[in-house]
């Protein structure tokens, strides 16, 4: 979109604050920010509705399908449930420490929450009972980057396996494939030719994913498509890495990607062939498109924001730094 000038209009964001993440709810009509506390916002008008301070050091946030309950987990692996607008909004604990690292995510249902951990654990909790009803555990490995499919009954997580030695490195990260319930079926193994796998998010229609992954040989760091029952690269493009920030998001029903680097958002149209914006964001952590696919949410530690994605497509791209591969390659196609 541009101006009459025939230039494209500067990019002015609507700021939530310092949000390291930014959740939209199923309908698209509340966003929960994490920061110092979690806050809640209304979409329309935007306001704040409620803030929530469970404990210090909020890391992650996940609304359940139905937006009655909120999780929240703690950098040191805390985890509570809250329902927004309710009184006092009171905390229900499901573990206090324990479960430090990746994201927490519903099933479809609602009545459980997976939640994943550095230390490679994998826990299933009944939220009506407050019990966990399964686990497991993987030796010597993280898990990262936990994503689930629109209709979530298919998951996804990144399996980091850990240094045997200080002189050698772990072998390359890789996908663990769950369907849902969990206790009923075995991950499927999809191995990924890269050292790193840094975020990970399923395509509307659930047949592929999009991947962030770094070290990969001497092409660097790469976002890929890949397929979720070969595990083929179908295209990819190079990115600047940013450690402080690891999250990509797939646009409900369309091709577009979102993904975090160095400075800002990146998004990509025609499956990575065409770079359409750059979001500038002060030290971003998190992106995420609403289930309607109208809004696009940054965390960021500087200053998140959430704004719409035609205003988003309507600002300029950024050239990527030079040590990377700005155009995209078709491996294989769609």
């Amino acid at each position: 979109m541009t101006s009459s000038a025939g230039r494209r209009r500067k990019f002015r964001p609507s700021s939530v604050g310092p949000s390291f993440e930014l959740r939209f709810n199923r309908t698209s009509s509340r966003f929960a920010c994490c920061g110092r506390s979690v806050i809640i916002w209304d979409m329309d008008p935007r306001a704040k509705l409620e803030k929530i301070h469970p404990f210090k050091h909020p890391s992650h946030i996940e609304w359940s399908p139905d937006g009655d309950h909120l999780a929240i987990k703690s950098t040191s692996g805390d985890l509570v449930l809250v329902k927004p607008a309710s009184s006092a909004s009171e905390a229900i604990w499901l573990r206090k420490r324990g479960g430090e690292g990746a994201e927490v995510a519903f099933s479809a249902c609602g009545n459980y929450l997976v939640d994943c951990s550095w230390s490679g654990q994998v826990d299933v909790f009944d939220i009506r009972t407050n019990e966990v009803v399964h686990t497991e555990h993987i030796s010597n490995a993280m898990i990262r980057s936990l994503a689930y499919d629109k209709s979530r009954t298919r998951f996804a997580y990144v399996v980091s396996p850990k240094a045997t030695s200080p002189n050698r490195p772990g072998a390359p990260d890789y996908l663990a494939l769950r369907n849902w319930p969990f206790w009923q079926n075995e991950p499927l193994v999809l191995p990924v030719d890269a050292q790193d796998i840094e975020a990970i998010a399923f395509s509307p229609d659930g047949r592929h994913l999009a991947l962030a992954v770094s070290s990969l040989g001497d092409i660097g760091s790469r976002v890929q498509v890949r397929s979720l029952e070969s595990g083929a690269v179908l295209a990819e493009a190079g990115y600047s890495f940013y450690a402080s920030g690891k999250s990509i998001a797939w646009c409900s029903g369309s091709d577009l990607i979102a993904n975090v680097e160095q400075g800002g958002i990146r998004l990509y149209g025609s499956w990575l062939r065409t770079e359409l914006a750059f979001l500038p964001a002060e030290y971003p952590s998190h992106v995420e498109f609403s289930s309607c696919g109208t809004y696009v949410g940054v965390g960021a530690w500087g200053k998140g924001f959430v704004c719409s994605v035609e205003e988003a497509l309507a600002t300029p791209s950024a050239p990527l730094h030079p040590e990377m591969h700005p155009n995209a390659s078709l491996i294989e196609g769609p």
